[in-house]
């Protein structure tokens, strides 16, 4: 077992490289497929299989040279309901487990950041500006990789989608600024103590994130037959 990297970052490494080397009309068609596709709350993992098993149908039309939306039967965004709910299963301590190693990633990497920044002080901690970007950039991420591609992927164009990206990263540099502000001005600890002792905690906690979230994802995976 590898507990430097899990099986689902191998699984979505493989999906992502494959459907790189597709043409552009079968890259633009599944892109719009797996974007919708993460609306449902399913197993993540499950939901890679399904993109893994949708580049290897596009192949095999590729190989025998007819077109891939004329193999479904039925329209796309139909065809990606009828995949998708036939995985049914939710597992909500997927989506549990990357948010618990993506805060403690980033409380570190910012804890770590203005730390340093200010000198390594010793009388130091986790402020609530700290806390404050943790939490936005996990929240923003959410919002424009799980809903908004998901909600936009059949109904706008992709020019349209280009604009909405751009007002959504205004937005969110709108908003990150006018809190970093707000909390900065007011510059509370949350916990406040020996900064090296604070450094060596967040060190362990994220630590313990990472390889918890590795061997998380690698028991997952055994339950698919994904290779």
């Amino acid at each position: 077992m590898n507990w430097l990297y899990n099986d689902y970052q191998k699984l979505v490494q493989e999906n992502n490289d494959a459907i790189a080397q597709l043409s552009g009309e079968d890259f633009k068609t599944l892109k719009n497929m797996f974007e919708y596709m993460t609306i449902y709350h399913i197993s993540l993992f499950e939901l890679e299989v399904i993109k893994k098993d949708l580049i290897g149908a596009i192949r095999e039309a590729e190989i025998e040279g007819i077109d891939f939306k004329d193999t479904l039967g039925m329209p796309e965004k139909e065809f990606c309901d009828s995949l998708v709910r036939e995985g049914t299963e939710h597992v909500w301590q997927e989506r549990m487990v990357l948010t618990v190693r993506n805060l403690a990633l980033q409380l570190f990497g910012f804890y770590t950041f203005f730390w340093v920044m200010w000198g390594a002080p010793g009388d130091y901690g986790i402020s609530v500006v700290l806390l404050f970007v943790g939490i936005w950039s996990m929240v923003w991420d959410y919002i424009t990789d799980y809903r908004i591609r998901g909600l936009c992927a059949y109904r706008l164009s992709d020019r349209k989608k280009h604009w909405l990206s751009l007002i959504g990263c205004g937005i969110f540099e709108a908003g990150y600024m006018a809190g970093l502000f707000y909390f900065g001005a007011k510059d509370i600890f949350i916990v406040r103590g020996n900064g090296v002792v604070i450094f060596l905690a967040l060190f362990m906690l994220s630590a313990a994130a990472f390889f918890g979230n590795n061997y998380y994802w690698n028991k997952r995976a055994e339950k698919y037959n994904w290779r």
